[in-house]
């Protein structure tokens, strides 16, 4: 075998957490970093697996095998079962995927930090749906679940607004984001972890009227064609308190009150990073986040505007 390189993108939900799941449209963005899935000719007939870290490391391998994709040997029996279920998930999808019983090294490596929550998951199916020739909202399906956002920005180069039509539809369009608006928008590394399936959980639990996704669907499209940050100040405030609503909780901008600007959660609340949108200099921002404790605070160009297309094979 010829080795082959396939690429999928991280992702942040800028609008419609939680609601998203229940088809309110969301504000998405493709993240610059995102992970590559590299295959090559191995010895024997099993695969030999090995993931790395951003910095290079090695945090996952395993020998797995071809036969029912059981773990042979593996440094975390946990993240192999996972992993074979997403294979196993995808020979579902496609029987003659991994059907020669020859042997295959796969390599991984993230372009983020592992903790961020950038998509590691969806990336990596991504781009084993690229390998074994699926459709990669089907094999998520199959093995993750959720709205499928993060898939379609896994193999996007633009900011999108996306909408969960059915469970096997969604609808993508392009947003053209004015630099007036993300000139002036943040991302702001939390420290904290959120886990989806809690807030899958939390969902399952407790409905959403339609005017409620309505409000949000609104807000989501407002801001996806907002010419000015203010529009976004505004939008982040109304977001905010629509869903401190269904979460009954205290909304993140109470934890920033002298915040000169708005501040929202992205993704599951309490989690990974803030969204810290002001009309004032980068320099404020750094300042303020950093005397708060928190070093991670990267501007859009740092995480989204910088995208170059990444090419099977580069």
């Amino acid at each position: 075998m010829a080795k082959k390189s396939f690429y999928g993108r991280g992702k942040l939900l800028l609008t419609g957490e939680y609601a998203v799941v229940r088809g309110a449209k969301a504000i998405a963005i493709p993240t610059g970093q995102g992970q590559r899935l590299t295959l090559s000719t191995g010895r024997g007939s099993d695969i030999k697996w090995k993931s790395k870290t951003a910095d290079g490391k090695v945090w996952f391998d395993a020998k797995i095998s071809l036969f029912d994709f059981s773990p042979l040997k593996t440094s975390d029996p946990e993240v192999a079962e996972r992993l074979g279920s997403i294979l196993e998930a995808a020979v579902r999808l496609n029987s003659d995927f991994l059907s020669t019983w020859k042997g295959i090294k796969v390599e991984t490596e993230l372009e983020f930090p592992r903790e961020w929550g950038w998509g590691s998951s969806s990336s990596l199916v991504y781009g084993i749906a690229q390998w074994a020739d699926v459709d990669p909202y089907d094999l998520y399906t199959a093995t993750f679940g959720g709205s499928g956002y993060d898939i379609a920005c896994a193999g996007s180069d633009e900011p999108i607004l996306f909408k969960k039509v059915s469970d096997d539809m969604v609808d993508l369009r392009p947003i053209d984001m004015s630099e007036a608006v993300s000139n002036h928008l943040h991302f702001v590394y939390s420290g904290k972890k959120a886990q989806s399936s809690s807030a899958l959980d939390y969902i399952s639990e407790n409905e959403m009227s339609p005017d409620w996704l309505d409000s949000v669907s609104e807000l989501s499209q407002e801001l996806s064609e907002a010419q000015s940050i203010t529009t976004w100040l505004k939008g982040i405030e109304s977001h905010n308190a629509l869903l401190s609503e269904y979460l009954k909780e205290e909304s993140p901008q109470a934890h920033f009150r002298d915040f000169s600007g708005a501040i929202k959660s992205l993704g599951a609340w309490g989690g990974d990073f803030y969204l810290a949108a002001t009309p004032e200099s980068p320099e404020y921002v750094q300042d303020y986040f950093q005397e708060k404790g928190f070093s991670h605070v990267l501007s859009y160009e740092q995480v989204a505007v910088s995208c170059q297309p990444q090419k099977a094979g580069q």
